[in-house]
């Protein structure tokens, strides 16, 4: 594997993990929050909702994108032209 495809594979890694450990940590906090009563429960509903979309989208992208470079592929496919013949 070249530099260039370890660093591209990192990328869509993080691209789609950061947001994920992000809204994991920010419903631990405000779990925490509403527990100790430092805010309300609607505020905490609020929270939730917003942050269970972005983990719901981030858990989306690499089904998305697997979806799209098979596409892609097939694509390919159906349009490669067969080889040239220099002999005929």
């Amino acid at each position: 594997m070249t530099e260039a495809e370890k660093r591209r594979r990192f990328q869509r890694f993080s691209g789609w993990f950061f947001p994920l450990m992000m809204a994991g940590t920010m419903l631990a906090y405000k779990t925490l929050k509403l527990r100790s009563g430092e805010i309300a429960k609607t505020e905490f509903l609020w929270h939730v909702a917003f942050w269970v979309g972005i983990a719901l989208c981030s858990m989306l992208i690499p089904w998305a994108e697997q979806r799209r470079l098979r596409r892609l592929t097939e694509e390919r496919r159906q349009t490669r032209r067969p080889p040239l013949s220099l002999s005929a």
